[in-house]
């Protein structure tokens, strides 16, 4: 009888927490696909009064732009079509016009949200292709060096930033998923600051 009991009272208790015909797995505490890191190499370029090479982009990468690395981490919130992203990257630009050049490396981290139209859109099928857009804000910290000629004579000066200084920008990329956690992405964005230095 006492064994009755214990095999009564052990089998209530497995059929509340088993569903045979739906269970999909254990459910890990923290969902590791709502979350993406993505790794970046690229350019950064300078669009400002010390530009030149604007409206020519072979120039301005080779004179006016320098390498960039970042590394973006992204929760997504909505259905994977909606995502908070926290960024660091690190570039360098340059520029120069008439008697005056500058070349300048900076370090920026930043908030942002992004969203994904193809999966917000088109939820039920699955897409290897997508296009993103994104827009935040942040603080970046820079050192410049600048070069002036004055009758032949050169002055340098160094500028390094005491405090961070606010950038706001906005962006998109389009990507393609080689599988389900692995894919190539290609983004764009512009950025704009208050420092003239």
């Amino acid at each position: 009888l006492k064994g009755a009991f214990i095999s009564l009272v052990i089998g209530v208790c497995i059929s509340l927490t088993s569903f045979s015909q739906k269970w999909g797995g254990n459910v890990p505490v923290v969902e590791l696909t709502t979350w993406s890191v993505n790794i970046n190499g690229g350019l950064t370029s300078y669009f400002g009064d010390l530009s030149l090479n604007d409206l020519d982009i072979g120039t301005k990468i080779k004179h006016e732009s320098g390498p960039a690395m970042s590394i973006i981490l992204t929760r997504n919130i909505y259905r994977d079509a909606i995502g908070i992203s926290g960024q660091v990257l690190a570039g360098k630009i340059e520029g120069r016009k008439d008697d005056i050049s500058f070349s300048a490396d900076l370090i920026e981290y930043n908030l942002h949200a992004r969203i994904d139209f193809v999966r917000l859109f088109m939820q039920r099928k699955y897409n290897a292709f997508g296009v993103v857009g994104y827009a935040g804000g942040g603080q970046f910290l820079f050192s410049t060096e600048k070069v002036e000629t004055n009758d032949g004579a050169l002055k340098t000066s160094k500028q390094d930033t005491e405090v961070p200084e606010f950038v706001v920008f906005f962006g998109g990329g389009i990507y393609y998923k080689l599988n389900s956690n692995f894919g190539i992405t290609a983004d764009l964005s512009i950025r704009q600051c208050q420092n003239d230095r």
